[in-house]
């Protein structure tokens, strides 16, 4: 039976890039910790724009499977530009053009493997993170939405949103909008989450090319 040959740019690719999100995942945790417990009246757009995000995430959430499975020039001419269109739907919620941002970065990791001809193993570690995500997201967005009631407000009080004119930044509701402490609480979870997947799926405590007990090259973490 024959094994697929290790290709070293993908490997690494793939193994620093892995790190590069873990660490984008950890930053974005701790600030929807700090906006949902110490947010200051500066604070209220970045509050409405990081609600909305995981309001977008509902549709992201599957991109990342389908981004992972197409090939790179299907994913660029037809998935990028679909999704771009939910982007910039979102984005008309929230002033200025930081929704549009997000995705572009949302978009630039899930498919930072396009551009390094992955492996099989990649891909498939890929395609089953992008599942997982997708999971998770659905566990979470019922279990924090039927429990909304119960989830601490801490810093995001009715008074915090009047007096910081938060609710002067939108015109539209839902249950992310109306209580951002749901929205930024599951992000808290969510993102924790998923570098803690990523890590597990990648491997990431193993070096790239490193060779298993039996001999073998390990193709990719």
């Amino acid at each position: 039976m024959s094994t697929q040959r290790s290709n070293p740019i993908a490997d690494w690719t793939a193994y620093l890039s892995g790190w590069i999100s873990i660490t984008l995942y950890g930053f974005l945790v701790f600030e929807l910790l700090r906006l949902w417990t110490h947010p200051t009246d500066a604070d209220a757009l970045r509050v409405l724009t990081l609600a909305v995000m995981m309001a977008m995430e509902f549709i992201m959430a599957h991109s990342g499977v389908f981004m992972a499975a197409m090939s790179r020039s299907k994913a660029m001419i037809i998935l990028i530009p679909f999704y771009g269109l939910f982007a910039w739907g979102f984005s008309s919620y929230v002033p200025g053009n930081d929704m549009m941002w997000l995705y572009f970065g949302v978009v630039a990791m899930r498919m930072r493997f396009a551009f390094s001809n992955p492996t099989e193993d990649q891909v498939g570690r890929n395609i089953g993170l992008s599942a997982v995500v997708v999971m998770t997201y659905f566990v979470l967005i019922f279990i924090f939405a039927f429990n909304a009631d119960n989830i601490p407000l801490f810093g995001l009080t009715p008074e915090y949103l009047t007096a910081s004119g938060y609710h002067d930044l939108h015109d539209s509701g839902g249950i992310f909008i109306d209580q951002p402490n749901v929205a930024l609480a599951m992000g808290v979870v969510y993102f924790t989450l998923i570098a803690i997947w990523e890590f597990l799926i990648y491997g990431m405590l193993k070096w790239p090319g490193r060779k298993d007990k039996s001999g073998h090259q390990n193709p990719s973490t």
